[in-house]
């Protein structure tokens, strides 16, 4: 899911499901949008970018799509696994369990990684979207949690390795550049499961895990 920084509208896309649904949070309403065309893999990235007017979607079966909140309408911007387009090929991540992030400082979003894979794609505010460097672990639901830094534009990245890395947007370069996440041991395979977000204001990130039951706010 994704939300509309400016209005406070949420995004949705349903498992395994090529439908997009925007809830108001004004009129407390659920509206279907028009659905993505093309066939998608069970999970995917949604990601809110303002400069583009609309949600980035990364799917490894349709590719990277953008949806126009301005007309309802969808446009393909690289090639997946079973559709045709521009390079580069979302298949090139894993295929689900993929992470997603945009950074309103450097107005740049990075997606990719999943189960195992360390790809890494980039989309600046023109919709244009490249591979960058690979990160040096893989970040995906089951791994990791990549927020935006909004200090300097960059991503950090919190593993549950317990190391917590940065992604310099300026130098395509990923290093450690701290310990300590609190992450550390967590993964979907131990009933790790956890949701985060980052409170750019402040400088926090704020994280929720179910087992243990814990809330953590980090200070970078």
């Amino acid at each position: 899911n994704a939300m509309d920084p400016t209005t406070g509208e949420n995004y949705y896309m349903q498992y395994s499901q090529a439908g997009l649904k925007r809830y108001n949070p004004d009129s407390n309403s659920w509206a279907s949008m028009q659905s993505l065309p093309a066939s998608v893999q069970i999970t995917r990235v949604v990601e809110f970018f303002p400069e583009l007017g609309g949600l980035i979607v990364g799917d490894f079966y349709a590719g990277t799509w953008l949806w126009k909140k301005s007309n309802n309408s969808w446009s393909q911007l690289t090639a997946g696994n079973l559709t045709s387009g521009p390079s580069p090929n979302t298949n090139l991540m894993a295929s689900y369990n993929n992470y997603g992030a945009y950074n309103p400082t450097s107005k740049v979003m990075i997606f990719g990684g999943g189960n195992g894979s360390n790809v890494t794609f980039k989309v600046d505010a023109t919709g244009k979207v490249t591979r960058v460097a690979d990160s040096p672990v893989s970040f995906g639901i089951s791994t990791g949690i990549v927020l935006p830094n909004n200090k300097n534009g960059n991503f950090l990245g919190f593993h549950h390795n317990g190391n917590i890395y940065q992604y310099n947007v300026t130098s395509n370069s990923w290093q450690q550049v701290g310990s300590g996440s609190p992450l550390a041991g967590l993964n979907l395979n131990n009933g790790g499961h956890r949701i985060g977000g980052a409170i750019l204001e402040y400088g926090l990130y704020i994280f929720m895990t179910a087992t243990p039951a814990r809330v953590w706010l980090y200070k970078f």
